[in-house]
């Protein structure tokens, strides 16, 4: 509260990023990620899944995406209890605060993952693939299991939106 009013008594002295409400978050994804994915797939991506913390990959990648491929399926993966323990990620049930940059209505679909699931996910990615992600990494990948098991084809393309070296002190 004290460094919003500061900024609004001050507005040319200071500046409040604010990722949870800034629109340059969305539109740093809508003209860098949303055309890479097209680039790197053709234009044939079916399906693009990413986590909710800010928003802003969802709906900036999103927003790209149905411009140019309109039947794509955009699916935003939240954890399923409010006192989960996944950073990074928002839980928006239940009169939780929604950042200001994503809108709720305009994922085709919301999947939900259970911490545990998240870090079984992750353990698995970094056993048996050799990557080294982040919990949200791996309900990331958890979610676009439960999309890719009801598919008989399609692309997908899931965000890792983080690395596990961000986690070194828990455990795997």
């Amino acid at each position: 509260k004290l460094a919003k009013q500061i900024k609004n008594e001050h507005p040319d002295a200071y500046y409040q990023p604010d990722q949870y409400a800034n629109p340059a978050n969305w539109n740093a994804h809508y003209l860098t990620t949303g055309p890479e994915i097209i680039t790197q797939t053709n234009g044939n991506v079916t399906h693009f899944i990413a986590c909710v913390g800010t928003g802003g990959t969802v709906m900036g990648t999103g927003k790209a995406l149905r411009e140019n491929v309109p039947d794509v399926k955009i699916i935003s993966v939240h954890p399923d209890d409010a006192m989960h323990g996944i950073e990074g990620m928002k839980y928006l049930e239940e009169g939780a605060i929604v950042p200001a940059i994503f809108d709720k209505t305009f994922p085709d679909d919301r999947l939900t993952v259970s911490t545990e699931r998240a870090f079984d996910v992750t353990k698995e990615l970094a056993l048996k693939e050799g990557l080294f992600v982040g919990h949200s990494s791996g309900a990331a990948l958890a979610a676009a299991l439960q999309v890719s098991g009801k598919m008989d084809k399609g692309v997908i393309v899931v965000m890792f939106p983080d690395g596990g070296d961000r986690y070194l002190s828990r455990e795997f």
